[in-house]
């Protein structure tokens, strides 16, 4: 089980252009400069601009002086923001088989039910720690670690 690059891509994504705009007191910043620093090929940042743009955590300007900025302060932006807008909040981070049959459990199908239950709420709960967490941990915290 493992989400692709693309979630931790994101962060970085946003916290050059964070670090970067304050350090050179410009507020945008370009594609093709973000792509060369951090050695991610143009078309993916495209793709992760347009989902990161699509959940309000970028602003994008056309022309010369355009490029990319963040939208609203590191401190507002968590990682479940950049999680949901990557992964999506309806993808949930563990699959659960529920397709199991019980005819070979006749004189134990309470019990393999039982089983089948509790796994369900056990990877629940962790998926709402792990919510949580990332909910906890702003870009910001990232950043300034």
């Amino acid at each position: 089980m493992a989400y692709s690059a693309a979630f931790s891509q994101s962060i970085s994504i946003l916290a050059y252009i964070d670090i970067s705009s304050k350090k050179e007191d410009c507020k945008y910043l370009s594609i093709k400069n973000i792509s060369e620093q951090l050695s991610i090929p143009v078309p993916s940042i495209k793709r992760l601009i347009s989902m990161l743009k699509r959940n309000g955590l970028l602003d994008t300007k056309a022309g010369v002086d355009g490029g990319l900025a963040l939208s609203t302060d590191d401190s507002r932006i968590s990682l479940f923001d950049i999680f949901n807008s990557i992964e999506g909040i309806n993808n949930p981070l563990f699959k659960i088989y529920k397709d199991f049959d019980f005819k070979n459990f006749e004189e134990n199908k309470s019990k393999a039910e039982n089983i089948l239950d509790k796994q369900e709420k056990a990877l629940s709960k962790v998926e709402l720690n792990m919510e949580r967490n990332l909910k906890n941990i702003s870009l910001k915290d990232i950043i300034d670690g």
